[in-house]
């Protein structure tokens, strides 16, 4: 998989968020932010080159993003990093993030990990959730610092608690797997129920196994339920099969058992193992055996209809995540592209998120 490109955020957030932190006193950052807004990057980066030169630090960032993008100037990964420096060495984090993602790519410089984990320190202490994030891969890898897992543990929890959903993502797999420290599945239910409710199928699908177990929260089929629901109806294939294996108990009525006859369809066609796969397929067709003909074209009908929730494609039970690889054998491409693009995925669970490992 090819790397990430750099400096992906919507530049208008960056700049938004400036105009919160720090008072604007530069005409030419706001003639700027209005320009890029109405997409003449020309004048945008006109105007933030004069507000950088100025020394206003968003300008100087967004100038950077500009340089790197190729939006409004030739592309230029080297005054990128130029600018960058120059707003990160003076405080501001977006800057200092984007500085430390450049390093660790090999963006515009040469990949020297030890100097992207400074940059990301930097802006992680200012706060900077994104940073905080990428700062907790390097130290859950040992890439660029000292494989240490209580800090990769700090540095999640600080982007998790600020809404991080990767971030939370991480942190509940370090709690509920016992890596780095004691096992804690109360509190990783809670940052699996704070990914889960940011619509993140994966986190509503382990969710619902928690609550079906009774793992860190109270036993409750019905939630189990109704989490696996959100999963499934995202397209998640494990899920769907969870789902379907609840609605088909002998009790059932015939609602549930169409129901059932859906999801195990699904879980069919989206599950990759193979045993796996088997299993649900047996258990649609037990399914199907408790279903009149005229019942089982109904539940057909309802599965050629079935789009999951945005149009997206059936998931495996993986998820979102790559499989498991050791450290040794991931290659520095696959390291890399686990880290977070700096601009626009600040919410995305990263796919090679053990790929450093």
């Amino acid at each position: 998989m090819a790397a990430l490109p750099v400096a992906r955020r919507r530049l208008a957030l960056a700049v938004l968020l400036g105009l919160i932190a720090i008072p604007v006193v530069w005409a030419g950052f706001e003639s700027g932010l209005a320009a890029y807004m109405e997409g003449d990057y020309q004048t945008a980066f006109r105007e933030f080159l004069e507000a950088a030169k100025a020394g206003d630090l968003v300008a100087a960032n967004n100038l950077g993003v500009l340089y790197s993008t190729g939006r409004g100037t030739a592309t230029d990964l080297a005054q990128a990093v130029i600018w960058w420096n120059k707003a990160a060495a003076k405080g501001d984090d977006e800057a200092a993030f984007n500085l430390a993602l450049a390093y660790q790519t090999g963006r515009g410089v040469t990949v020297d990990e030890t100097t992207a984990a400074i940059w990301y320190r930097k802006a992680a202490e200012l706060g900077n959730p994104s940073a905080q994030f990428n700062l907790g891969v390097l130290y859950h890898s040992g890439r660029g610092v000292p494989l240490d897992m209580a800090e990769a543990a700090l540095w999640y929890r600080k982007a998790a608690d600020q809404g991080d959903l990767a971030a939370q993502k991480s942190l509940a797999d370090m709690l509920s797997s016992g890596e780095g420290g004691p096992q804690d599945l109360t509190e990783a239910a809670h940052y699996f129920r704070l990914a889960a409710e940011q619509g993140d199928a994966e986190a509503e699908r382990v969710l619902g196994a928690m609550y079906g177990a009774g793992a860190g929260v109270s036993k409750d089929l019905d939630a189990a339920a109704s989490w696996y629901a959100q999963a499934a109806d995202q397209g998640d294939a494990q899920a769907a099969f969870n789902l379907g294996l609840m609605s088909a108990s002998d009790e059932s009525d015939l609602e549930d058992r169409k129901r059932a006859y859906l999801w195990l369809s699904l879980a069919a066609r989206g599950l990759d193992d193979v045993a796996a796969k088997t299993a649900a397929a047996k258990a649609r067709d037990d399914v199907a055996g408790k279903l009149s003909a005229a019942e089982r074209d109904q539940a057909e009908q309802q599965l050629d209809q079935w789009r999951p929730h945005g149009g997206a494609p059936l998931a495996t039970a993986k998820g979102d995540a790559v499989a498991k690889q050791s450290g040794e054998t991931a290659s520095n491409e696959a390291c890399r592209v686990s880290l977070r693009d700096s601009l626009g995925q600040s919410n995305q669970w990263t796919e090679g998120k053990v790929a450093c490992r």
